[in-house]
């Protein structure tokens, strides 16, 4: 009946861990529309970087 009983407090537990997770943010797609030269400064920026086009922007837009 302990175990049972340890169970039960483990599964309460990850419901109210599971139910705090559900507040995070969800990425959605957006589309950005670039001239070549434009595309080809950002994607340096973003190699310099070690980062994605979409992560640096988005480092960039939690930055300002």
């Amino acid at each position: 009946m302990d175990d049972f009983l340890d169970f039960l407090k483990a599964y309460e537990s990850f419901k109210k861990e599971k139910n705090s997770l559900k507040k995070v943010e969800c990425k959605k797609q957006v589309s950005i529309m670039l001239t070549p030269t434009d595309r080809n400064k950002i994607q340096n920026l973003a190699d310099e970087a070690g980062l994605s086009i979409s992560a640096l922007i988005s480092q960039w837009i939690q930055n300002n």
